[in-house]
This record gives structure tokens, C-alpha cells and sequence, in this order.
């Protein structure tokens, strides 16, 4: 996502669908195996049966599947591989980026780069579309605004539901990006000088006070004035004589000091309310002058008028004129102002560099990958909205139907025709096979290699321990440092009183770990899907760490998430330019309860599958979702080769009954899965299991016939009959074990009877394929186990149905009707032993249950197995019990069938 969150409209759809059908009906591989060994006829012993279920089995399909894929097969040139890119961390340097970003920016002198954030990742058109508005419309970046990625062209939907389109240059789908937001930054600029006005001091007033200005120059300059005195003396005579006058002057030295100082202080007047983007000062500049000058006093004037020596009336006026100079100090000051620009902060900007582009400092931030090994191989089933066939992509059609017969042993035709029978198909534009382990599976074994692969994933040697730890640490010194500046700008846009700008918080990137899955070959398939994690740690420790989970059990816990909001400025404007945007980081944990006294677990941050679907679109699922989905989820980690085959061969088979995936994607969100429903049954796994354990493979055979027969009268044909002919001749034969053995404590006594019920129990099962062939005993018993009367039985107990029919004897027609009819009322009672017997879920039937004596009861059920002593009296038999008891069965086998609802009542 971008720096924003980018709110980018999800146009896309994928959703995936177990092949092995719904996850609470899918079996245990081994308990199914031994059950069929004892319902089948296979003429090999249960070690045989073992050895070769397990070697003819789905796990070994599968590693024969990736063999003749990565081999001489040609797939990988017609479909292309899948291989897996793990990369781990990354070296991003803010510092080596700024200079980077200011060269390829030719940025003007005096401006530097400041970034706000940094990131790698793969295409999102979120960045681009943040680039073009705050490019062009700084102030809708902050309003509800989505982007698509339509034929080309970003398409942005504003708040009012008006649309903007762009060029999103340089955007790959498939590429991988740096991106970065950054702000141009200027230094100091002077404005230009302002003179004030010049103030003279008297003599009583003194300059203003310069404590808190700094002094700038101070200069004295000591003088010498002279100082010229002149006394003139003039007479005029009242005989009007000629007036006579004389001037004497006389010079006089005296010492002065000028002096001249300048003082300078600056006001920070914090952010221009004028032009948010700039903060500024005003400096003053006083100057402090004291000049000392020659003044002249005002003039002296006398006058006397006396008589003319020697006369004795004509009189004289004498008028004397002193000037005389003095020295004076005048004091003046003035303030010139001038607004300086302390820095101006472009709006916020969006860098976008793709990898490999040729700057090779750039480039060596992205970590380089490490391999991961090869993955199995997707299956094509549909591609650019058309199905793969002869006549479309022949050469990618031939070698999908060759890769799901291996894989799968299934006709890949039906699977399309399958798919093709629902009329939604047009919705769906791509599909394909893939195999993997769903995050949220039940399986243990496929828990198993959950747990091989992220350690395998934490073990790698490019990973960075504790990244996510120091991560957390550096944001949040970060978000400290960014709400002081947040402060600031609050403090000195509102108020008078300002202070000078702290430093803006320089956020970390997330360390992220991710694993790319792609295709080789792009021409015929995206098939491109990530995974992608922000840490993984280990532990371990003694005892249980949890005492709800047993020896050996796997198992998910949800943590919560970390909550980082970053608070950030994309301008100084106190009003609008804060921008909040807050993101979580789950926390799962997946233990493992290794045996009764250790466990050990894998803490892991932010785990994420992101589907890439069409054009950089992708469907993304985090853990936290996945691990709450009550289905199957999409979180899918696919099968690595490798760590596949490190398994061991149980583990890999059972996990092979249920990793088998068909993917659809779509570029517009399909409401209803109708792939996902009732109608469109794809349960392959489950057919190939009963399959190769009940026919070693082969699909043919007695045991075949006779469950096919079975499913046959119930509408179904194929392998769909065998497998619902199977789980109905299970619960029929264990009905027929029971009725048996009631008969034969009736006939033989307590002691007698409980061994003959025993080894009943044991004969209608592993005879049951044979009875509906013919034979002596097994004929007189076929009309109580045909396939038709089976099903009736069956119907019967599970139902409530009253009748049974279709048996050539009358009277034990009627015989059975009323038993039947008197056990109506009991159904539920039967029910309950039934479950108890062989659980409420056929695929998990474990026949140990029968002679399981220690077995814990569930609730509501009783279970039902034979006593010890009827074992031990049973394999402790001589060889003249054995006789008699088999003579005894015969000599009253007409009154055991015609006697048998009364020996079944009592």
C-alpha cells in the first residue's frame, strides 16, 4: 500500500477448493487402510496390505509426479516450473537514498532531501496514484479517494464519485519497487533590509538596553577638535568719524571619543501564517552612534561709550563681540529590520525507483534472493477465460492432461467437463491445479510441514534475527520524535509564542521476509502468488504448553496484532497538514507438542498470502483472517519439493490425501462460489485413496464389483458408486456382526456365544466381498448380505425404514420385517452403538475400537468390543473346541435363521 493507505478497489477474485472435498470427511490413510484390508478381499496379509497401500499410495503418485515434471517431459517448456524466491530483510539506507533522489532530481542548490518514509515492494498502483495527486491536487490527498488499474491507466474515484485518469509511468505488474516519500527542503535566505528610523537621545535619556542582542561591531575613534575663540572690538565716534574695529582670535585644543556599535537580534516568528511551507524570522539591526562636535556658544556682546581722550564731547561707543566654541556628544540610535527565511519544505513527494534500472546504489538496497528450490508444478485448467483443449493452447492442454493423470490418476476431460457443467463458468478467468498445505488445515501431518517450512524459511542464512524487535523499538523512538515536532507546529502556528524547529522523525521500514512462487513461463499463466511475514521467532520449553493439546498435536494460536500509527506532516499547515495512518501487524504462534515433556513453538509476525490475479491486482488473506475462516482457507503454502521429500512416507501420504487444490481468479468479485458448492463435488483424493487400498490401484477386481453393485442401487455409477457402495457395506456388515452375535449366545450360551459373535463379526466383514459371488455357506448367507438387501438394512437402521425385502425365503421375509418392526424403537439406541463401533465419521473408523477395553467413553455412547475373557477363551481354544463349536453351527444353523428374532429378542 502507499504512504496514504491507498484505498485501491478490490476488481479482483480468488478463491480456492479442496479436491479432497469437505475437510471433516477425509480420511486417515492408515485406519482406512487396515479397515478395507479387513472388509476387502485382498488375499495378502495386513503388513502386505500396509507396504503396498503406502508404496501404490497418493504420496508416491506425488513425488512421481514431480519427478516426471522436472524431468525430460517437456512440461516445463510447455507450462513452465514453479520456483520459489525467498528474500529477507532489506538494506535500505534513508541517508544514501536522500542523495540518490537530489542527483536524480537535479534538485537547485541550497535545496536537500529530506525523506519521510521508505519501502520495498511489488507493484501497487496505491503509490502511483499518490504521485499524481500530490503532483496535482495536494489537497484532495487527504479526502476518501480509491484507484483502479484499468487497460493501462490509473483511474482515480474521488469522494464526490467524480474520476480522474493517468499514465502510471514505468508500472510492471511484475516488477519490484523502491518506493519513498520525501520533502525538498531549502536552507537560510535573507530578505531585504528595511531602514528605521533614526532617534537623537537627550542628554537624559540613554540608549536601549542590549542584553539579550548580540553585538555585531563596536568601534571608538578618539578625536581632536579645535576650538577657535574670537573677541572683535569695534568703536564708532559721534562726530561720525571713521569707525575702527580689531578681532583677536586664539585657537584652543580639546580630545573627544566617537563611537559606533551595531547589534543584531533575531525573533523566530515559527511558521508563515502567509505560506505554510515556510518558517521565518525577523532580524534586527541596531545602530548605536556617539559623535562629539564642535558647537558654537552664542555670541558675548558688550557696549560702553566713553569720551574721545582729549575731548570733551565728542564720546566713543566700544562694542566687543566674544565667540567662543565648545565641544558637544550626540547620541543616536536606529533599528533596520529584514525577514529571513529560515527553510521552506516542499509538499510531500513521491519517489519510485524499479529495480534493476541501472543505479547501482539503488539496486543494492533490494537484498538479493535466496533460493527457495523448486516447487511442485501448477496445472493449467484455464486460461484468458477459455478452457484449455486440443484446439486451444493444444501444447499447454497436452501436457496439463498428462501432469493430473499423475498426479491425481483421474481423467482430466471429466475434471473439465465437470467444471463446464456449471453455467457461472464464463466468471471465472483463470483456474488452475496447485499443491499445497492450506494455513488452516486439520491435518497433523500437513501441520507437519507448516511447521518445516517456516523453519526452513527462519533458518535460511540471509535471515536477520530480531529484525521485527528492533523494528518496533526504532518506530516507536520515531513517533516520539514526530509528536515533538507535531507539538511544534502547533504551538508555533497558534500561538505568539514560538521556538525553533525540532527535527522530524525518520521512520523505519518494515522489515518484511517474503516468498515469491511464480511461473517460468508468463505467456501461459500468472500464476504468481506471495508470501510474506515481518518475523519469525522460536522457542521451546518443558511440559505442556497447553494441556488441552496432547503428544504430537500441531496447533495454531492467535495473538492479537501490533497497532503502528504513524503521525507525520505533510505540510506545516497547523489546520490541515497532519496525517494519521495506522496499520497491524498479527501475531500467531504454532506450536508443537513434540511428546509429553517438551514443545516447542514459532512465533510469527504479519504473516500474508497475496494472490496476484491480473495487473498487479492481488487477493490478499492474512493469517489472522485465514486462521478464523470456518473453510478451507486460501492461505495457501505451497508444496516445496525439497522439504516434501525430507518427510517421512506416512506423513507425505496422508498429507497427500488432502493437498490437491483447483484455484480460481477472476478480475470482478464473484458473489456465490458456485465452485465451492454442493454442485460441483470434486472429491479425487478420496476416490484414488479407496481405490488403491481396496484394489491395490487397479480399479478393477471383486471387492470392486461388489461395492460398485452396491452404489448402483442407489442411482450412482463409476467410482462414485464404489465409494458409496463401500460406506454402506461398512455399516451394513457391522448391523449383520451384531445381529449374529446376539443369536449366538442364544444358541451356545453366554460363555459360547460371546466367541461366535466374535468371530462372526469378523467373517461377514472379511467375507463380504465374496458373498456376493456365491459359495456353499457364503451362498446361504448372500440373501441376508446381496447388495440390494444391504442397502435396505443399512436404510433401515439409519433411517427408520420398517421393511426389509428381496430375500427368497417367505418366512424368513417375515421374520426379518418383524424384527425390524420391533427394533423401530430402538433406532436411536442402535444409533448410539453405532457410533460408538465405528464413529460418527465412516473415514475415521478404527477397528481396534471392537477389543479396545481402556478406550475412553464419549459422551452420550457406549462403545461396544469384545470382553477380554471372550478374547482369551477364543485364542486359547483347543483343537477339539474348534470342532465341536464348528459342528455345533452347523447342527443348528436352520433353527439360528428361523429362530433368530426371538434369540435376538431374548
Amino acid at each position: 500500500m502507499g504512504f496514504f493507505g491507498g484505498d485501491t478497489t478490490v476488481s479482483v477474485s480468488s478463491t480456492i477448493y479442496n479436491m479432497a472435498g469437505d475437510i471433516n470427511k477425509r480420511p486417515d490413510y492408515l485406519k482406512s487402510t487396515v479397515t478395507a484390508g479387513v472388509l476387502g478381499e485382498t488375499g495378502a496379509s495386513l503388513a502386505d496390505l500396509i507396504q503396498n497401500a503406502y508404496i501404490n499410495g497418493p504420496g508416491m503418485n506425488l513425488r512421481s509426479f514431480y519427478r516426471w515434471a522436472a524431468g525430460s517431459s517437456g512440461y516445463e517448456d510447455a507450462v513452465g516450473f514453479t520456483s520459489g524466491s525467498l528474500v529477507t530483510g532489506n538494506s535500505l539506507d534513508n541517508v544514501a537514498l536522500a542523495d540518490q533522489i537530489q542527483t536524480s532530481l537535479g534538485a537547485p542548490a541550497g535545496y536537500s532531501v529530506a525523506i519521510q518514509s521508505s519501502d520495498l515492494g511489488y507493484a501497487d498502483i496505491s503509490w502511483w496514484a499518490e504521485q499524481y495527486i500530490l503532483a496535482n491536487h495536494p489537497e484532495r490527498i487527504e479526502t476518501a479517494w480509491h484507484c483502479d488499474y484499468v487497460n493501462g491507466q490509473g483511474v482515480i474515484t474521488w469522494a464526490d464519485g467524480g474520476q480522474e485518469g493517468f499514465t502510471p509511468a514505468g508500472f510492471n505488474p511484475a516488477a519490484k519497487y523502491l518506493f519513498a516519500t520525501y520533502t525538498l527542503n531549502s536552507g537560510a535566505v535573507d530578505g531585504t533590509v528595511v531602514p528605521g528610523q533614526t532617534v537623537t537621545l537627550d542628554v537624559n535619556t540613554g540608549f536601549p538596553s542590549t542584553a539579550d542582542w548580540k553585538v555585531d561591531s563596536s568601534v571608538l575613534t578618539p578625536t581632536t577638535l579645535d576650538l577657535v575663540n574670537t573677541v572683535t572690538t569695534s568703536h564708532t565716534y559721534s562726530d561720525n568719524r571713521t569707525p575702527d574695529s580689531n578681532t583677536v582670535t586664539t585657537h584652543k585644543s580639546a580630545q573627544g571619543i566617537n563611537t559606533s556599535a551595531v547589534f543584531e537580534k533575531t525573533s523566530y516568528l515559527g511558521i508563515d501564517p502567509a505560506n505554510p511551507k515556510r518558517t521565518h524570522s525577523t532580524r534586527q539591526i541596531m545602530h548605536q552612534d556617539q559623535v562629539v562636535s564642535i558647537v558654537d556658544n552664542p555670541p558675548v556682546t558688550t557696549t560702553s561709550t566713553n569720551l574721545v581722550a582729549g575731548s570733551t564731547s565728542v564720546t566713543s561707543t566700544q562694542t566687543v563681540v566674544t565667540k567662543t566654541q565648545t565641544t558637544r556628544l550626540t547620541r543616536t540610535y536606529r533599528i533596520d529590520t529584514q525577514d529571513v527565511t529560515n527553510g521552506t519544505q516542499s509538499g510531500l513527494q513521491v519517489f519510485i525507483y524499479p529495480l534493476g534500472s541501472g543505479n547501482g546504489v539503488l539496486d543494492a538496497m533490494f537484498n538479493p534472493p535466496a533460493d527457495m528450490g523448486r516447487f511442485f508444478p501448477y496445472i493449467p485448467v484455464r486460461i484468458d477465460n477459455r478452457m484449455v483443449s486440443d484446439t486451444y493452447k493444444p501444447d499447454v492442454y497436452a501436457m496439463a492432461k498428462k501432469a493430473y493423470k499423475k498426479a491425481t490418476t483421474k481423467n482430466f476431460d471429466d475434471f473439465i467437463a465437470k467444471i463446464n457443467e456449471n453455467q457461472s463458468i464464463k466468471d471465472i478467468d483463470y483456474a488452475y491445479v496447485v499443491f499445497g498445505v492450506s494455513v488452516n488445515v486439520a491435518e497433523i501431518t500437513a501441520k507437519k510441514y507448516l511447521w518445516n517450512f517456516f523453519e526452513a524459511c527462519m533458518e535460511s542464512a540471509s535471515f536477520t534475527p530480531h529484525a521485527y524487535a528492533q523494528f518496533k523499538a526504532k518506530w516507536a523512538a520515531a513517533q516520539a520524535v514526530q509528536d515533538v515536532f507535531n507539538a511544534w507546529v502547533l504551538a508555533n502556528g497558534n500561538s505568539s509564542v514560538y521556538t525553533q524547529a525540532p527535527p522530524m522523525g525518520d521512520f523505519p521500514a518494515l522489515p518484511t521476509q517474503s516468498l515469491e512462487i511464480r511461473t517460468s513461463s508468463s505467456s501461459n499463466l500468472n500464476y504468481d502468488m506471495v508470501i510474506s511475514w515481518n518475523g519469525i521467532e522460536s522457542s521451546f520449553g518443558a511440559g505442556r504448553a497447553d494441556p488441552a493439546h496432547g503428544a504430537g498435536d500441531i496447533w495454531w494460536v492467535l495473538n492479537g496484532a501490533d497497532t503502528l500509527t504513524r503521525t507525520t506532516r505533510v505540510s506545516q499547515d497547523p489546520e490541515t497538514g497532519l496525517s494519521e495512518f495506522s496499520f497491524q501487524v498479527p501475531y500467531v504462534t504454532l506450536y508443537w507438542q513434540v511428546d509429553g515433556n517438551n514443545w516447542k513453538a514459532l512465533h510469527i509476525y504479519g504473516l500474508l498470502h497475496r494472490n496476484y490475479v491480473y495487473n498487479g491486482k492481488s487477493v490478499d488473506i492474512s493469517i489472522t483472517d485465514a486462521l478464523k475462516d470456518k473453510e478451507e482457507s486460501g492461505f495457501i503454502i505451497p508444496l516445496n519439493e525439497e522439504i516434501f521429500r525430507s518427510m517421512s512416507l506416512k506423513d507425505t501420504t496422508q498429507m497427500s490425501t488432502a493437498c490437491t487444490y483447483i484455484v480460481f481468479n477472476c478480475y470482478t468479485v464473484v458473489k456465490q462460489p458456485w465452485y465451492a458448492s454442493a454442485g460441483f463435488m470434486v472429491v479425487v483424493i478420496i476416490i484414488i485413496i479407496i481405490i488403491t487400498i481396496v484394489t491395490w490401484g487397479s480399479g478393477t477386481g471383486p471387492a470392486t464389483s461388489f461395492y460398485g453393485a452396491i452404489g448402483a442401487a442407489v442411482g450412482l455409477s463409476g467410482v462414485a458408486a464404489i465409494v458409496v457402495g463401500f460406506a454402506i457395506s461398512m455399516i451394513a456388515a457391522m448391523i449383520v456382526s451384531k445381529i449374529l452375535g446376539y443369536a449366538a449366545k442364544k444358541l451356545f450360551g453366554e460363555k459360547i456365544g460371546a466367541i461366535i459373535g466374535a468371530i462372526a463379526t469378523v467373517v461377514v466383514m472379511v467375507v463380504g466381498g465374496t458373498m456376493a459371488g456365491g459359495g456353499t455357506w457364503a451362498e446361504g448367507l448372500s440373501q441376508l448380505t446381496a447388495p440390494q438387501n444391504l442397502l435396505q438394512l443399512t436404510a433401515a437402521v439409519a433411517q427408520g425404514v420398517n421393511q426389509y425385502v428381496a430375500t427368497e425365503t417367505k418366512d424368513v421375509l417375515q421374520q426379518t420385517n418383524e424384527l425390524l418392526e420391533k427394533y423401530n424403537a430402538d433406532m436411536q439406541s442402535v444409533a448410539d452403538k453405532y457410533g460408538s463401533v465405528i464413529g460418527s465419521n465412516l473415514a475415521y473408523f478404527d477397528p481396534m475400537q471392537l477389543t479396545d477395553v481402556s478406550a475412553p467413553p464419549t459422551p452420550g455412547h457406549a462403545y461396544v468390543y469384545e470382553p477380554a475373557d471372550s478374547f482369551l477363551n477364543r485364542t486359547l481354544m483347543t483343537g477339539s473346541d474348534i470342532a465341536e463349536l464348528n459342528s455345533t453351527l452347523i447342527e443348528q444353523y436352520v433353527s439360528l435363521t428361523l429362530d433368530v428374532s426371538q434369540s435376538i429378542a431374548t
